[in-house]
């Protein structure tokens, strides 16, 4: 649609390039990232901080990057840095999970990574209090990315691959942290920096969560939706007159 009535509303600035170089027009298109629970996910005190208790809460499949986390892991534990960590998630190929599982056991990380499998609303909230990061290592790039402002509201510490639109969540060294995609030894490099360095860890988690508070919430975005709406309403009635 052409008409000046019609504005196209997108998830994040990288879905509107999107569609620009699919030949949409967008001289009207705003973005209005989409709301979060923010106020469900919520921890008023931070998860503890005294080692690395890592959370991954998405679909286990390979275009979401379970595997570059698992290989980071490897890492880690191949010196001697000590972590926990969970892989939470449905998956349609239960074979990549066994594949995941396998690597695992052969690491010697069976007591450091489970794969309980897909969770429900309160199992996940129950793994936001048990842990202090959300990796999300998505290679695939994303439209958002809502899991990173949940865990950023339940005060966990973001490290995102920042693919697409997921990267517009966070700054990176202020309310979060970002490696490059499919780069296990960055995602390693920056989840040991955060145990050696806790004052920053802090300040990082912290105005993560205000970020995620303030930004991302479902009541943020319906007020921003609500200023389109009420815009386009007064053009058709002048359009009308």
């Amino acid at each position: 649609p052409k008409t000046s009535l019609h504005q196209y509303i997108t998830c994040s600035n990288w879905n509107r390039d999107v569609l620009q170089q699919q030949g949409y027009p967008i001289d009207t298109t705003q973005t209005i990232y989409p709301g979060a629970a923010v106020e469900e996910f919520y921890q008023a005190e931070l998860p503890a901080r005294d080692s690395l208790r890592i959370a991954y809460a998405s679909l286990v499949m390979p275009y979401k990057g379970a595997d570059v986390l698992i290989e980071a892991l490897s890492l880690l534990n191949a010196t001697g840095i000590e972590f926990s960590a969970t892989i939470a998630g449905a998956t349609l190929m239960p074979e990549f999970v066994q594949a995941l599982q396998d690597f695992v056991n052969s690491e010697g990380m069976q007591g450091k990574v489970k794969i309980p499998g897909v969770l429900s609303r309160q199992e996940l909230k129950q793994l936001y209090q048990t842990h202090n990061i959300l990796v999300f290592p998505s290679r695939f790039e994303e439209p958002f990315g809502i899991s990173q402002i949940e865990a950023m509201a339940a005060g966990l510490t973001l490290v995102t691959s920042g693919t697409g639109g997921a990267g517009e969540i966070v700054e990176h060294g202020k309310d979060g942290l970002k490696f490059e995609s499919e780069n296990p030894l960055d995602l390693a490099d920056i989840l040991s920096y955060l145990p050696n360095h806790p004052e920053k860890w802090k300040s990082i988690t912290e105005q993560g969560q205000k970020t995620a508070m303030s930004n991302f919430s479902q009541a943020f975005s319906i007020k921003q939706i609500e200023k389109v709406l009420l815009k386009l309403a007064t053009k058709k009635y002048n359009f009308l007159c």
